[in-house]
């Protein structure tokens, strides 16, 4: 025989069996409290979703009363509902503001002196962020497609992006930048006034020189050796090495002596990858060594 048992009242200043409930709604009152002197700063949505789903959650094993249940579950949600409209707001506010920044720096711009002078600051400030550890490769971004909106056939736009790949471990999709890049190169670079030093990038105001080529086909030469060692085929990894060693024949022509630097993912410089792919390419199935320590 069952014996149904009537539920308490519910009582809102009952403390007894309601501990879990009254834990919730004080941490909703001090979140309120905290949320509204400021105390919270940029973390109160953080806070607020987290409360509020936690509450959410805790609504089915708090308190005994069915009431103290919905209550909670209620607040629960409309905090979380109210974080996401906020953050939402937050978010096209700073499109907004960012949309208009760029539309503002266009205009500014537009002068053929002051774009010039403004396209080199922003590559100077773009070399120093993709260099220079540890790298934040979000600010990185916004500066490169800050270069794109003032000058989108400048070199540097697709120099950037796809180091800004690299450190982000993308290095396939690197190569399609570098590989778009070496095709603009043959139509936009001068061929006159280009002494093979960095700065004729910037000075030519193009973003496109004989020693970022050379460092491109530098760049693309590591990667395609890699992919060789990390092949399994004879004839597959012949052909890396092949297309490897075109690259590097072509750097010696646009930079004499080649480059001496070794990067995280261009692990070996110009001689040493020369002479790597000699060894390789008359065995090409041999095991790749490593590249010498720095």
């Amino acid at each position: 025989m069952t014996v149904n048992v009537p539920e308490p009242p519910w009582r809102p200043f009952q403390i007894k069996g309601r501990l879990p409930s009254l834990v919730v709604y004080f941490s909703f009152v001090a979140i309120l409290i905290l949320w509204s002197a400021g105390f919270l700063g940029h973390y109160g949505v953080t806070v607020g979703t987290i409360l509020g789903s936690a509450a959410v959650a805790l609504s089915s094993i708090g308190s005994g009363h069915i009431l103290d249940k919905w209550i909670i579950a209620g607040m629960g949600t409309a905090v979380v509902g109210l974080c996401a409209a906020i953050d939402t707001s937050e978010q096209l506010e700073v499109q907004r503001l960012r949309n208009e920044l760029e539309k503002d720096i266009q205009t500014y711009a537009a002068p053929a002196d002051v774009k010039h002078g403004f396209v080199v600051f922003v590559t100077d400030r773009l070399g120093d962020c993709v260099k220079r550890p540890p790298v934040d490769v979000d600010h990185c971004d916004d500066l490169d497609s800050l270069l794109e909106h003032v000058d989108a056939l400048n070199g540097g736009v697709l120099f950037y992006r796809a180091e800004i790949l690299r450190n982000r471990g993308r290095i396939r999709e690197s190569d399609d930048h570098l590989y778009n890049y070496l095709e603009a190169d043959r139509r936009l670079r001068p061929t006159a006034n280009d002494d093979g030093s960095a700065s004729v990038c910037a000075t030519n105001g193009t973003g496109y020189c004989r020693q970022r080529a050379a460092w491109v086909r530098h760049t693309l030469a590591n990667d395609l050796f890699r992919r060789g060692c990390d092949s399994i085929g004879t004839s597959q990894r012949r052909n890396l090495f092949e297309r490897a060693q075109k690259q590097l024949m072509l750097v010696s022509k646009l930079f004499e002596g080649g480059f001496e630097q070794r990067l995280s993912t261009r692990p070996f410089n110009t001689a040493d990858l020369s002479a790597a792919l000699e060894m390789q390419l008359s065995y090409p199935s041999r095991p790749c060594r490593s590249a010498p320590k720095i």
